[in-house]
């Protein structure tokens, strides 16, 4: 339980760091975080709460539904590669699949944290 609990606040430390700086590396590669609206912010989260028992137990299962393709496109809205949205990049993902299941779990904690318990909400 302890080893859960140590992992947990390692995530929520991590996801806090990306929130404050707005970025997050993967791979050697910087995806930046900008600063979004309460509404999109709130849709991602609410996601989040669907899926994150799923995630903590490694069941991504949740990539391939309706529901992530809208939520995708939100932080496809937020988060830029090179000064550009990643919605308006063909082939990211296809040039760099690597990145992606990291991206995923560290987008959705990053853009949700103001409103996870112990972030002080910044």
């Amino acid at each position: 339980m302890k080893n859960l609990e140590a992992k947990q606040a390692a995530a929520m430390s991590m996801v806090g760091e990306v929130h404050r700086d707005g970025c997050a590396e993967i791979n050697g590669r910087e995806y930046k975080f900008n600063k979004t609206v309460h509404k999109k912010r709130r849709k991602v989260y609410a996601f989040l709460t669907k899926v994150g028992g799923q995630i903590q137990e490694g069941d991504m299962s949740f990539l391939d539904t309706d529901d992530w393709d809208k939520v995708e496109t939100v932080i496809g809205d937020i988060v830029t590669f090179d000064g550009m949205q990643l919605n308006k990049i063909d082939g990211h993902w296809d040039k760099y699949p690597e990145d992606y299941v990291l991206f995923v779990q560290t987008a959705l904690g990053a853009i949700s944290y103001p409103f996870l318990a112990g972030s002080g909400g910044a």
